[in-house]
């Protein structure tokens, strides 16, 4: 990431693998148990972060989830605290719960990305998407779900992290908290039949 975005302030990226993820998208990642298993030592990680941190200004954390990765994120948010400023979806089969204020950040930092060709969240909805009484099934890029849906210019499930894409920008400018300059789609219109 360009030190202009981040407002010239160093960054640090970790990748948390800390728990038994779904081996076989077939056998394992329809099943909830592994996100469930795993949210406990996952917010005993950002719990830890925020107790380690010693620097004078607060930092702004950022958690993003891929895949099965974003389910994860969901029952850590559903089980305890999640020590979150922002959350970011990317190619999720749902987060466990219906709405974005569920996931434990500030109302407005749920952010979402599916891009084109991504068949996981229409698929993996059924085993991970949040019920209530707005509708079943209910994943991050559902407009009932209340994220905020950023560009993609990328293509199928593993591209989101693609070097130069307007899918990784994206995420870079909410990691380094200028989430309002994020490019976002256009809502989709609702038609109401009316008499």
């Amino acid at each position: 990431m360009a030190t202009d975005e981040a407002d010239g302030q160093p960054v640090s990226t970790i990748t948390w693998l800390g728990y038994d993820a779904p081996q076989d998208i077939v056998k394992d990642s329809p099943f909830r148990h592994y996100a469930d298993d795993g949210a406990p030592a996952f917010n005993r990680f950002l719990d830890g972060l925020e107790a380690s941190h010693t620097g004078e200004t607060p930092p702004h954390r950022t958690v993003i989830g891929h895949s099965y990765g974003t389910t994860l994120v969901g029952a850590a948010a559903d089980h305890g605290t999640l020590n979150a400023d922002d959350v970011i979806t990317a190619g999720s089969p749902g987060v466990t719960v219906p709405k974005a204020e569920q996931l434990d950040v500030p109302k407005g930092h749920v952010w979402n990305e599916e891009a084109d060709g991504d068949v996981v969240p229409d698929i993996g909805r059924f085993g991970h998407g949040g019920t209530d009484w707005d509708g079943p099934w209910t994943v991050p890029s559902d407009e009932r779900f209340g994220a905020k849906q950023m560009t993609t210019d990328t293509k199928g499930h593993s591209g989101y992290w693609d070097e130069g894409s307007d899918s990784l920008l994206n995420q870079a400018l909410v990691v380094a908290g200028h989430g309002d300059d994020a490019e976002l789609k256009e809502p989709t219109p609702t038609w109401k039949y009316t008499r």
